[in-house]
């Protein structure tokens, strides 16, 4: 028969042992809670990325059109040289100005001083393959750059004019509803590529959020129950009879 008092000597064994465990699981939610943590930062860094890439895709069409238009109007070489140099970066055939602001090329236009291309020739295919679009995302970008196929047509008819006659016929063929008409057909696919991509981001961050308030919640229960269990066996271990011989 066992001893009277083998029981309150099992009970802080037992409770330690708990705690232990307890502890471990804090651990691991712990680490799950850091590599979560990781994943929201992650997402804030594609969805800026994203961002990025949809607003290049608008201002690059812009300031094709801009250029052709200037040099319709103008006549000056320079503007073509301009829609060049924009398309070979665009291309990856050039280097990427470093930064590349929006108003980079209303700087250059104006000859003003601008970032000059000091960076690396990247694409901006390899940029927007980057930033991790699913695959419905990437599909609406080459669906607008398929159909960007036809504006870059009529703009490359303006581009080959020379003489007064051809560059007044360049300009009303820029202004024409047909023009528009590609225009607008290349960037209706990028904005429902933004619509989609936001709406996925936003999905998956509050899923990562909600994931997130499970964990800090399971690491709250951990922690307490692991503390709750030490103050018992504590208290045990001051209420254990002790044996007269000790």
């Amino acid at each position: 028969m066992p001893p009277p008092n083998m029981f309150q000597r099992l009970v802080p064994v037992s409770l330690a042992a708990a705690t232990a465990v307890l502890a471990v699981i804090a651990l691991r939610d712990l680490g799950d809670l850091g590599r979560l943590e990781t994943r929201i930062a992650a997402s804030f860094g594609q969805q800026q990325r994203g961002q990025a890439a949809i607003q290049e895709v608008h201002r690059i069409s812009d300031d094709l059109t801009r250029m052709a238009r200037l040099y319709a109007g103008t006549g000056e070489d320079r503007y073509r040289q301009l829609y060049r140099q924009i398309a070979a970066i665009r291309d990856g055939e050039s280097p990427r100005p470093e930064p590349y602001p929006g108003i980079h090329w209303h700087l250059v236009a104006a000859n003003r001083e601008a970032p000059r291309p000091a960076g690396q020739a990247v694409s901006f295919r390899e940029l927007a393959g980057r930033v991790g679009f699913s695959e419905r995302e990437a599909g609406l970008l080459r669906l607008s750059s398929d159909r960007a196929v036809r504006l870059a047509e009529v703009e490359a008819q303006t581009l080959a004019a020379e003489t007064s006659r051809e560059l007044l016929a360049g300009t009303a063929r820029l202004q024409t509803a047909t023009y528009l008409a590609y225009k607008a057909e290349a960037v209706t696919p990028v904005a429902e590529l933004e619509a989609v991509f936001n709406a996925r981001i936003t999905r998956e961050r509050a899923t990562q959020v909600e994931e997130g308030r499970e964990a800090r919640a399971s690491l709250r229960r951990m922690l307490w129950g692991a503390l709750i269990l030490s103050l018992i066996a504590a208290a045990t271990a001051l209420v254990r009879p002790r044996s007269p011989f000790f």
